[in-house]
């Protein structure tokens, strides 16, 4: 056997990590199987690094990560940031002020290094935060953005896009980007911060090879990465648009997506 290409960043949530939370043992084994073959894998979440730290007993990370989206890149084998960019802190005030007006019950939440704080405490709460029992706490906004990789809200869809509308209406897209990380995420991300941002600056930092690089993902969050990757795989579950941009469509998370790339698309018998 050997390996088609040696760099390998993968999504975390809906991607190799099922619906239900869990990651597959023959997820679990494929990859084993391509880090002994001498590959280096990542993963490319908008978790922050605790929350994105349970799952690594079940995923062989050997390469440095993209964490907050894109926001940083973390090696959680040394457990020390490598790149990072911090949003705004008056931005995300005002961006974060303007939401919660919007829609007072959407959950204003910011990413700094430390837990998820919750800027809105009595809106709906967060499933993940929930499922999960990920560390947060409450603070003010303006506590809240003074040091954070990201802002976002968690909400219903249709008024999410009510938020992005008025965000835009005031503000033109002018020093942040923008992006729904799932139907429920709307992410407000400092400007040059995207999974495909990060993986050009690894590529350029540390050396890794674009033609060496397969990404797969899941959402429209995901795009830059799959389309900078030399190989860019969408999972069977992914929306009709994000699946027609990449290269090759896989399995679905709930059936083992990571070894179905790996096994058919990454090694050669």
């Amino acid at each position: 056997m050997r390996l088609l290409k040696k760099y390998l960043y993968s999504d975390m949530d809906h991607t190799v990590i099922a619906s239900d939370k869990t990651v597959s043992e023959r997820n679990q084994q494929a990859l084993r199987l391509f880090t002994s073959l001498g590959g280096r894998f990542g993963v490319a979440t908008g978790r922050n690094v605790a929350i994105a730290r349970p799952y690594l007993k079940y995923l062989p990370v050997n390469s440095p990560s993209i964490v907050y989206n894109g926001a940083a890149v973390y090696d959680f084998n040394a457990g020390k940031f490598l790149h990072r960019l911090l949003f705004p802190a008056a931005l995300g005030e005002e961006i974060m002020n303007l939401a919660i007006a919007t829609y007072p019950q959407g959950s204003a939440q910011a990413f700094s290094e430390g837990p998820i704080l919750l800027l809105n405490p009595n809106s709906v709460t967060d499933h993940y935060i929930l499922e999960e029992n990920q560390p947060h706490a409450s603070a003010s906004v303006k506590e809240g953005c003074a040091h954070a990789f990201k802002v976002q809200m968690y909400g219903e869809h249709e008024r999410l896009l009510e938020v992005q509308a008025a965000v835009e209406e005031r503000l033109h897209g002018e020093g942040y980007l923008c992006t729904f990380s799932a139907p429920y995420y709307l992410e407000y991300l400092p400007l040059g911060a995207s999974k495909g941002g990060a993986l050009r600056w690894i590529e350029e930092n540390l050396g890794q090879s674009r033609e060496e690089t397969a990404a797969v993902g899941d959402f429209f969050n995901d795009l830059e990465m799959l389309e900078m990757a030399s190989v860019g795989a969408a999972v069977a579950n992914a929306p009709e648009e994000v699946r027609r941009r990449a290269d090759m469509v896989v399995a679905g998370c709930d059936h083992h997506a990571l070894e179905d790339f790996i096994l058919h698309h990454l090694i050669e018998e």
